[in-house]
């Protein structure tokens, strides 16, 4: 009796273990679904993302053309125009001016130099008039 009796308890061992493993099977089987289905949500999630980025680009791209058609956007173009206009006009007269002092330190130079040095005879004998 003795032997039957631990042979029941074996066998009730055994499907215990085997239930158990049984349940754990199904427990995996129920998370794997949940992953996939998770990661299938995830892959429309990035692709309506990237629909949305794109979007959301063109609309940035949209809205520099309104701002730059504006009337806000005429007179800030307007104006940088302006700006870099008269600095191109300065930048020309402050070349001009620094042209003109070398010019003049030039002939004030070439002038003391000719005072400076003795007169020279000519061919016919006399000095310069």
């Amino acid at each position: 009796m003795k032997a039957a009796l631990g042979a029941i308890v074996a066998v009730l061992a055994v499907v215990a273990l085997l239930a158990v493993d049984y349940m754990n099977y199904q427990r995996q089987l129920a998370q794997n679904q949940q992953i996939q289905q998770l990661q299938e949500q995830l892959q429309l999630a990035n692709i309506r993302n990237e629909a949305l980025v794109n979007r959301l680009d063109e609309m940035e791209g949209q809205v520099r053309k309104m701002e730059s058609a504006s009337l806000g956007g005429v007179i800030d173009s307007a104006n940088a125009a302006l700006i870099e206009g008269w600095s191109a006009m300065v930048d020309a007269v402050e070349r001009q001016l620094e042209q003109a002092k070398q010019s003049m330190a030039k002939d004030k130079a070439s002038s003391s130099q000719s005072k400076a040095a003795p007169s020279a005879p000519t061919e016919d004998g006399e000095g310069p008039l």
